[in-house]
């Protein structure tokens, strides 16, 4: 999920040695220690989700039937050229964009077809604490940006049953990150090629708690009212797979993910009628400014004729004026102003 600590994630791993892409996206002022994701993951997972009538700021997933479709072998052999040019070397590499929550299943197809063994680092962060994050930067509500946060990770729980991954949060790198890397490392039967002892000052030096501006606690998050009933569920949910990635654990996320999809299924529902009668209103909005662009150029054709006709009368009486007739014709002229004047 966006704000999660994906990127100060990835810097850490790329330090103890694992690839990163060619083409970084550049710092920017709301993440200033950089993304270490590159432009064209970011770029292909736009368009993926562009092209489904969804973006990442949607809580909508990806049809399942979508996976097997020719659209979706498309996208595949552009993610495949995109592999092959940003990765060089056989050594172990990262792929980084908060947006592959909702696409994991697209990338763990793509990185098996690539020969890589994919493994995935989910990182979680506060919902409260992202919500704030992103109203600073999106101006997203919090009650949008927490139905973000449980759609991101339902999704990117339930992809990734079958592949090898790890759970760690943005606290843990923060106050621990030897542990972290460790954790990661045991669970993807890694072996760091730089070794955390000597990357420890680097590493220290990257991650500043100065660079966090948000703080919420577990406590105060289930106090609140921001997580009534099926958040609050998911939030516990997410608590105990972090701690445990047990079956038990998955049914919780289970019966939350079952609960979720039939309120969105409503909501959608909802929405497409809304929509269609968004659509009807622009439909007779475009019909009535087309009404109303007819009308007016008729009227801008009368001014163009009234001024045209104006024109020609106005140059007949300039000649007329202008003519020997009209001049020696003056005296006359003023005798008769004058003797109407005289017998008023």
């Amino acid at each position: 999920m966006h704000r999660s600590g994906t990127s100060a994630l990835a810097r850490v791993l790329n330090i103890l040695g694992l690839q990163l892409p060619k083409d970084l996206l550049p710092a920017k002022d709301d993440n200033e220690t950089g993304f270490w994701e590159t432009r064209s993951v970011v770029q292909l997972n736009e368009e993926i989700l562009g092209s489904l009538g969804s973006q990442w700021k949607m809580a909508e997933g990806i049809p399942d039937a979508w996976l097997e479709s020719e659209a979706c072998q498309g996208f595949e052999e552009k993610g495949l050229a995109l592999l092959q040019e940003e990765y060089e070397g056989n050594g172990p590499f990262l792929i980084k964009d908060p947006r592959i929550c909702i696409l994991a299943e697209f990338w763990i197809k793509l990185v098996k077809q690539f020969n890589a063994s994919p493994f995935a680092v989910i990182i979680s962060r506060n919902p409260l604490e992202i919500a704030a994050s992103l109203k600073t930067r999106d101006d997203l509500s919090l009650p949008h940006t927490t139905l973000l946060w449980l759609k991101h990770v339902l999704e990117a729980e339930r992809h990734t049953r079958d592949i090898g991954r790890c759970f760690v949060t943005y606290d843990q790198l923060l106050e621990d990150w030897e542990t972290v890397a460790a954790k990661v490392a045991t669970s993807s039967e890694l072996v760091w090629k730089t070794n955390p002892d000597e990357a420890q000052k680097e590493i220290n030096l990257f991650l500043s708690d100065r660079h966090r501006h948000h703080r919420n606690t577990d406590e105060e998050t289930l106090k609140g009212e921001s997580f009534p009933g099926l958040l609050r569920n998911g939030y516990l949910a997410w608590q105990a797979i972090q701690e445990e990635d047990s079956p038990a654990n998955r049914l919780l996320l289970d019966k939350v993910r079952e609960e979720f999809e039939f309120i969105e299924q409503a909501c959608h529902s909802f929405m497409r009628e809304k929509n269609a009668e968004i659509s009807h209103l622009h439909m007779r909005i475009k019909e009535n400014s087309a009404k109303a662009a007819e009308e007016m150029e008729k009227l801008r054709e009368e001014i163009r004729e009234t001024n045209e006709n104006l024109y020609y009368w106005e140059s007949k009486v300039s000649k007329m004026q202008g003519s020997f007739s009209w001049k020696a014709t003056s005296p006359l002229r003023w005798l008769r102003r004058l003797t109407m004047d005289r017998f008023r």
